[in-house]
């Protein structure tokens, strides 16, 4: 390895675990000068991954104030320290903190809603998939259907939330003034991208019903047996056909070959 690479991979050591290999090569005879020196750079460092956790949960900052937000992203990056060359990740589990930390006996909100952020933007990231369109339906031989199969977009995602957590990531997305954080009955909510936005909807029990039977790789007959349970038999196989075309036009279903 060259003298440069060396010093560069003893340099990112430094910084990710604080092991000590630089210190030989830092210029200067006095010790606590050499400590000071590279302390400016483990502190920028530090810096740096919280202003990435501030930017990538807006929602968490906002209603933990800043000076508790600092002080929570520097004992997550404490205890998760960034593995990933990506920065994107550096937020992977800062839910899962949150729920394991003091503050969620008091303020259990901040956990729901880095649970939510953290969703929001992997569905920004989700992969592409070839989307099922209208045409596809008509291709379709009637037979077939009873053991048709649909599936969900990668984007899509179910939480449950018993705060009023999207009107508030709504208002710090925004920089308004938050609204009252609001304890609500558990109520699903389902995330997905459409058109490279990611959106957020409470979806009536109907809906909600029919989405999650197509998670769960129902057939069309299953589903309309799922729905059954909420509208007469007769009407469950035509309002599946009309909650396929909302949701198709919604961009949550692909194509299954």
């Amino acid at each position: 390895m060259s003298s440069l690479r060396q010093l560069q991979q003893n340099m990112q050591n430094f910084l990710l675990t604080t092991q000590p290999a630089i210190y030989p090569q830092i210029i200067g005879s006095n010790p606590d000068f050499i400590t000071e020196r590279l302390a400016i750079y483990s502190d920028a460092y530090l810096l740096r991954l919280q202003e990435i956790l501030a930017s990538a949960f807006p929602g968490v900052r906002a209603l933990a104030g800043e000076e508790l937000f600092n002080s929570l992203a520097e004992s997550y990056l404490t205890l998760y320290p960034s593995t990933y060359a990506n920065a994107r990740y550096l937020g992977k589990h800062l839910a899962d903190f949150l729920t394991s930390h003091v503050y969620h006996q008091t303020q259990p909100e901040l956990a729901e809603m880095a649970k939510f952020e953290w969703m929001i933007a992997y569905a920004e990231d989700a992969a592409d998939k070839d989307l099922l369109a209208q045409s596809d339906l008509a291709e379709i031989a009637e037979e077939a259907w009873p053991e048709l199969c649909f599936k969900l977009h990668p984007s899509v995602q179910f939480i449950e939330l018993t705060y009023n957590i999207p009107e508030i990531w709504q208002a710090a997305q925004g920089e308004q003034p938050l609204p009252e954080t609001v304890k609500k009955s558990c109520q699903t909510w389902t995330i997905w991208r459409h058109e490279l936005v990611s959106y957020y909807y409470r979806h009536n029990p109907l809906e909600l019903c029919f989405l999650k039977a197509v998670a769960d790789g129902k057939t069309f007959k299953e589903i309309c047996e799922e729905l059954s349970q909420h509208l007469p038999m007769e009407e469950a196989a035509q309002q599946a056909v009309s909650l396929i075309i909302t949701f198709l036009n919604n961009q949550m279903f692909v194509k299954t070959n």
